[in-house]
């Protein structure tokens, strides 16, 4: 098995950052292909990835405070992006997508699109398969420890 030394490892590590720089930032970041700020674009896309999400739901993703979730949906809401609805309780809120909000996360993933196509434009077809394995293997360790 193959070691890598801390000099290579942070110097991936800040390659990939650069890389991330120059290609996103000097594309506009997502959220500004949304015209959102970054939270409200966060809370949108994790909206558009679950099932009628909850208002705690959307809170433990973001990492702040239910009231501060709540003034994060409501103004998704008058944006006309967001529906508000009670669960059989009254006291749950589900979160869902209009079809304006559906629209905003299409035209953002188009973008994403381009962005990664700017970065990937050099590589041949293999050179893409084998960056996608080992990108996911990187993916799936991350997901496996946030787990554990």
């Amino acid at each position: 098995m193959l070691i890598i030394s801390m000099k290579t490892r942070v110097t991936l590590a800040s390659f990939i950052d650069e890389l991330i720089y120059h290609v996103v930032l000097g594309n506009r970041f997502l959220s500004d292909a949304a015209e959102l700020p970054d939270s409200e674009y966060k809370a949108l896309r994790f909206i558009n990835k679950n099932d009628e999400p909850t208002m705690r739901n959307l809170a433990t993703f973001l990492g702040v405070s239910l009231p501060r979730t709540t003034m994060v949906a409501e103004t998704l809401v008058k944006k006309n992006l967001v529906l508000r609805s009670h669960g059989s309780d009254r006291r749950t809120v589900h979160l869902r997508l209009t079809s304006s909000g559906e629209k905003v996360i299409a035209e953002a993933a188009e973008m994403h699109l381009e962005l990664s196509e700017a970065i990937l434009k050099p590589l041949s077809t293999t050179e893409r398969e084998q960056l996608y394995t080992l990108i996911k293997k990187c993916y799936e360790q991350l997901k496996q420890t946030e787990h554990s």
